[in-house]
């Protein structure tokens, strides 16, 4: 049995690369009898992007930026190998001929997690929809819609949409947004599924020998001995706040994107030393849906800032997973409502909460019960599996 994975596994992204890796491993230990492979696809546009992205960081922060993403850029391809990809690599817009590949080299394909179905990153017609049926069963696992406008597009499109769903034989998604719009193409039979990044386990994160924690630290000339706080962070006026009150007791540090209102920016990590460092934090905050999960999968205190502007149109994927799904509405806040001293001050007090450990237990219980919903993935899964 072979299980092929068709997914977002190449965006210089940590999350993009640890979602993967965290589908890979738990269908590994799953189905051990089966090879479990990512089919090695880029879209030519993803691709294009990719390197765009380091003219774009030069314009807007000059050539030591530019210079970081190169890095970057290089990392995230040298740890390609740490992902069971496929022997054929593809980037073409040629989807005929990934399908051909496909379906003669798995027997089973699952498409996700990630936002897979918004084609504003990918180009439509996208692989992750396939327009034609294929010989083999197709079943999609935690898959977003999160970013594109489905409502302003073609009912054409959504057609087709519908019924490239109703050929699979599951669809399991991320979020309500997701839901809503497979039922907007006239699917009605959508299911939940957790991100896999919350299948992670500590030997899936341990398990290759990284720089720890202390030695990340002391490259960037911090002091090792002292606590710190992650900052992912995009929001000037919260990001200067929580500098003011925790950097006399803390290191402030910035992962991912550079913030001024830090002591270091992180920007050579890896993928595990990034989860790492996460998991060391006293407290985390974010504006990133990837930094949430592996910060609260591990146990990280964690605020999060809802920077996403869908309010009213539909429920972005931050508060359908901390409200919705979590029930963690008080570690979460919209970037609307932060602007008064009030509300900041709102949030430093739940900041100093959530250090001294106010939330997590309540943490701990709901990320064991989101992970819960991977089994109804798996029964699916395993029904084809045996028939097959």
């Amino acid at each position: 049995m072979k299980i092929g994975i068709l997914t977002f596994h190449k965006p210089v992204n940590y999350g993009a690369f640890l979602q993967s890796y965290a589908l890979t491993r738990q269908l590994s230990r799953d189905y051990p009898n089966a090879k479990v492979e990512i089919i090695d696809y880029i879209a030519p546009l993803e691709m294009k992007k990719k390197y765009i992205n380091i003219l774009r960081r030069i314009k807007k922060f000059g050539l030591k930026a530019g210079y970081t993403e190169t890095k970057k850029i290089r990392m995230f391809d040298s740890f390609k190998d740490y992902l069971p990809l496929s022997e054929k690599s593809f980037s073409t817009n040629r989807l005929d001929l990934l399908y051909t590949y496909i379906e003669r080299t798995y027997d089973v394909l699952i498409i996700g997690s990630d936002a897979v179905f918004n084609w504003t990153q990918n180009g439509y017609p996208s692989a992750f929809i396939p327009l034609k049926k294929l010989s083999i069963p197709v079943l999609t696992y935690a898959a977003s819609v999160h970013g594109l406008r489905y409502f302003e597009e073609p009912m054409e499109r959504i057609s087709s949409c519908g019924k490239a769903f109703r050929n699979m034989e599951g669809v399991f998604v991320r979020d309500k947004c997701t839901e809503e719009f497979v039922k907007y193409c006239g699917e009605e039979s959508p299911k939940h599924a957790c991100d896999p990044t919350f299948l992670l386990s500590n030997e899936d994160l341990n398990k290759y020998k990284m720089r720890d924690t202390k030695k990340i630290l002391e490259a960037y000339h911090l002091d090792s001995k002292k606590k710190y706080i992650v900052l992912m962070l995009q929001n000037e006026l919260l990001s200067k706040r929580i500098y003011d009150t925790f950097s006399s007791d803390y290191i402030i540090v910035s992962l991912f994107m550079n913030n001024n209102h830090s002591d270091a920016f992180l920007y050579d990590l890896n993928p595990f030393e990034w989860a790492s460092v996460i998991k060391e934090a006293s407290l985390v905050v974010t504006n990133y849906f990837h930094g949430t999960l592996l910060a609260l999968e591990q146990g990280t205190p964690t605020i999060v800032l809802d920077i996403s502007h869908y309010f009213g149109e539909y429920e972005g994927k931050l508060k359908d997973l901390m409200v919705s799904r979590l029930n963690l509405g008080e570690l979460y806040f919209q970037v609307e409502n932060i602007g008064s001293d009030e509300n900041i001050n709102n949030i430093i007090t739940v900041a100093h909460d959530a250090i001294n450990g106010e939330y997590k237990n309540r943490i701990a219980v709901s990320v064991e019960r989101e992970r819960d919903s991977y089994d109804g993935f798996k029964s699916y899964l395993s029904r084809i599996i045996s028939r097959e």
